[in-house]
């Protein structure tokens, strides 16, 4: 309000954004409540281009687990920007890759190098840097390395925003990996409720002088952080007052929640990553095959190819049949618990269906049934054969 009536009331004033969508219609009727006329508003628009994307998405049950995995098979020296939503998750991914390939910058950061970094050379050090919201507006990331973009958003503004971080020369646009996550009903649900909490104090802040002291008694003058980025306290009149900007935000992201709880119900688990696609102009590159439901290390990879390779040209007898289980039953490879139930060994197709569908590697597996004589007695047992099917 300040910039439109008080700043140069009669020169022409120009706003930029790439969501101005979001503040089209608060700046218009500040406009209009202070000039007491309606403006002339001009708009003019350069379009949209993120064809230099491409587009990925993860499974939001376990996207640290794929983020982290996908950075440490990583051997490049391209870098890697994590816009995360719960800062929890950050500092596991910071655990998992260590401080000296990653760091994190959220509210409040100071003192901090990456920081420092970004602002005065345009770009960080350090292979990853996770970053809440507070990095996604006045940061400009200008650095060819960083090909990677992780965003955990929950609307449209948000999302653009991030990616807005990492400047394009468009003209001449560099490839940028970007990772979307699926979300969920239920956190959806969750959002509602916090938004319906704000809600709750705008309504008890109302606009008559009762509720107002009724507000401020239940607060004792200090915001709770469920709304201290919608009502603020004038500093003139020192009331507590609603951010119109804010408040219209609030009802879109309310709509919004609405509308994709609705979608998550009648329509699948992927209308979440397809609405992202959709925001970028990318719904043709959607498919819904591309999901990536768990990323397993390299290394883990190489461990079982090496003890395969140790097996080949030999019988594998039982005991190696029961090692090989146990090897896949663990943790690092992330196979379907389904595939591996029952009995101790696991039959032949399931070991191929494996080695070939989920970890990519040229090894088979055929099973012959005999039988020896032990201590006089007829003992039929089965053992393996391993063949590569190719070389590496």
């Amino acid at each position: 309000m300040n910039l439109i009536v008080k700043q140069y009331r009669n020169i022409i004033k120009v706003f930029m954004s790439a969501t101005m969508d979001e503040i089209r219609t608060p700046i218009i009727k500040c406009a209009e409540k202070g000039l007491g006329i309606r403006p002339k508003v001009y708009e003019y628009s350069t379009g949209i281009d993120y064809s230099y994307i491409k587009p990925h998405y993860i499974n939001h049950f376990n996207y640290v687990e794929i983020i982290t995995n996908l950075i440490l098979n990583d051997k490049t020296d391209e870098k890697w920007l994590i816009f995360i939503s719960a800062i929890e998750d950050g500092k596991t991914i910071l655990k998992a890759l260590g401080d000296d390939k990653c760091s994190i910058i959220k509210s409040g950061t100071k003192n901090n190098e990456e920081l420092e970094s970004i602002i005065n050379n345009n770009k960080f050090n350090k292979k990853v840097l996770i970053a809440t919201k507070a990095l996604d507006n006045g940061i400009n990331i200008k650095d060819e390395l960083l090909t990677n973009l992780v965003i955990m958003a929950w609307d449209r503004i948000s999302t653009i925003q991030m990616l807005g971080r990492k400047r394009i020369d468009i003209e001449n646009a560099q490839e940028i990996n970007v990772y979307f996550s699926t979300r969920n009903k239920l956190g959806f649900q969750g959002l509602l409720r916090k938004y319906e909490a704000k809600q709750a104090d705008i309504d008890l802040l109302g606009l008559k002088d009762d509720n107002k002291n009724e507000f401020n008694h239940k607060y004792d003058n200090k915001l709770s952080k469920i709304s201290d980025d919608i009502i603020y306290k004038d500093s003139v009149t020192k009331e507590f007052m609603v951010n119109p900007i804010g408040y219209t935000r609030l009802m879109r992201d309310t709509s919004f929640a609405l509308e994709m709880i609705e979608e998550f119900e009648a329509i699948d688990k992927l209308v979440y990553a397809r609405k992202q696609y959709e925001w970028l102009g990318l719904l043709d590159m959607f498919n819904e095959d591309d999901l990536i439901e768990e990323v397993i290390l390299d290394e883990a990879i190489e461990t079982l190819a090496k003890y395969l390779e140790s097996l080949l040209d030999t019988k594998v007898l039982e005991e190696d049949q029961i090692k090989l289980k146990e090897l896949l039953t663990s943790e690092a490879y992330q196979i379907d618990r389904s595939l591996l139930q029952g009995t101790k060994k696991m039959h032949p197709d399931t070991f191929n269906t494996i080695v070939d569908k989920t970890l990519h590697l040229p090894y088979k597996v055929t099973a012959t049934k005999t039988s020896k004589r032990v201590e006089g007695k007829v003992k039929k047992y089965t053992y393996w054969t391993i063949v590569k099917t190719i070389e590496l």
